[in-house]
């Protein structure tokens, strides 16, 4: 496949015109994946005077989390009270299970990604997605470490699992942790131009995956399932 075939369906849905700063809310959580957060943030983080982001960290309340990784971190507001969200973000990690099992939780997470513009997950965050039903129908990916254990969140998601990413229409998933980077540069470069990709990827140095079906760690689990509808139809990108 060409690098210039991706993993998509129904289009992203374009930027808004006239709007000096978009909003980008990152759900966090008890056991999320520190790189997960991290590293789709500092790719929608940057300074640049094509790209203007407001990031905001909400969580369940106001008390710090502590991510897989040990290190803490803080919202600035909570998922009932933050503003209207541009980007609807939520990073994977062991306390996944733990968000989906709670109802009242799950409430608000499905009406913020009701009315975000985007949504995006990492890894085990695309569990989240799908348990709210929300993206029934649509074609979606994993981390492939726990494909079997995730994957059955989500019973009519067309879970694709060589993928490093995966975009129908506002939903953009991607593979696990650092997947999630690459996810981030293929959004700007929709938005934004391939142009601004390359700039801000090169700023950071950091090799992109541009191909979304070059995904190596889904021959490394060979174990995990097929699941029906699994390949998305490609098309060629205008990049």
């Amino acid at each position: 496949m060409s690098n210039n075939s991706i993993r998509t369906v129904e289009p992203l849905p374009p930027k808004p015109e006239g709007v000096p700063a978009l909003t980008f809310g990152a759900f966090i959580y008890p056991q999320m994946d520190l790189l997960d957060i991290m590293g789709v943030l500092r790719v929608f983080g940057e300074s640049h005077p094509r790209f203007n982001t407001r990031l905001i960290l909400i969580g369940e309340t106001m008390d710090p989390v502590v991510t897989d990784q040990q290190v803490k971190i803080s919202p600035e507001m909570t998922v009932a009270e933050a503003p209207y969200l541009d980007y609807f973000f939520m990073p994977g990690g062991h306390g996944t299970a733990d968000v989906i099992a709670n109802k009242d939780l799950m409430k608000l997470i499905h009406k913020r990604i009701e009315d975000a513009r985007w949504c995006l997950t990492v890894c085990t965050g695309a569990a989240i997605l799908a348990a709210t039903g929300l993206a029934d129908g649509r074609y979606m990916t994993t981390n492939k470490a726990v494909w079997n254990q995730f994957i059955d969140f989500g019973p009519k998601i067309k879970w694709v699992k060589r993928a490093r990413w995966v975009q129908d229409g506002k939903f953009v998933t991607s593979s696990g942790v650092s997947a999630g980077m690459d996810m981030a540069f293929y959004v700007i470069s929709q938005l934004y131009g391939e142009d601004l990709a390359k700039e801000l990827a090169n700023w950071i140095e950091y090799t992109r995956h541009t191909d979304a079906e070059d995904d190596p760690f889904s021959d490394v689990y060979p174990e995990n399932r097929d699941t029906p509808s699994g390949v998305v139809p490609t098309r060629n990108s205008s990049i």
